[in-house]
Parts: C-alpha cells; structure tokens; sequence
C-alpha cells in the first residue's frame, strides 16, 4: 500500500514539474504566420492550421484544442463556425475584430463569407 501512494505522489510531483497538472491554462500566444488580406486562418495548439478563402462551408480536419482565429477578410465579412454537422453555431466573427480565441475541439464547419 505505501509503494502504490509513494508511486502516486512521485507521479502527481513529476507532472507538477513539467507544468502539466494545474487548473489553469494561459490563452495561445498570437501566431507567428500571417493570414493574408481577405482570407480567414486559424491555428490550434498542435501545429495544425487552415486558410481559407473561398465563401464555401468548409470542413475543419485536425483542429483540436484551445487556438485563435484571424479574420481578415473584407471589413464587416462575417464568418460563422459551427459546433456539429446539425448546424448548431458554436461563435461568429466579423472581419475587422481579428483575433479570437476559440476552442477548435467544439468546431467542425466553418463558413467564411
């Protein structure tokens, strides 16, 4: 018994240490790439991006986690990302406002125009 609660609290330590057990965690720091004009980019916390700029409801593959959004297309464009293929929206964003933090787990569409 005491082995298995030694195991334990050398586990809880080590992850403590690498930053990994914790309640909170800091928003993504803005990324290094661009999003050109008229385009809409997102990038998640794993490396995985998109770039869009067709108007047609496209399918995210590979968005996990916590990431940001940049709409920078046409001022007042207004792009809507959905939660589910039922349709539900998950946030809009209207081009001019830019970035914006968005839990890319809960998204599966999104349509830029």
């Amino acid at each position: 018994m005491l082995r298995k609660i030694t195991t334990a609290m050398a586990a809880v330590a080590l992850l403590v240490g690498v930053g990994l057990a914790g309640t909170a965690s800091a928003a993504p720091a803005k990324p290094t790439a661009s999003c050109a004009y008229g385009h809409i980019c997102g990038w998640d916390a794993y490396g995985h991006s998109f770039d869009f700029y067709r108007c047609d409801i496209q399918r995210l593959k590979y968005m996990v986690g916590q990431g940001t959004l940049d709409n920078n297309q046409t001022p007042g464009t207004e792009a809507v990302l959905y939660s589910d293929s039922q349709g539900s929206v998950y946030a809009y964003s209207i081009a001019g406002d830019h970035w914006m933090v968005v839990n890319w787990t809960d998204v599966w569409w999104i349509a830029p125009c």
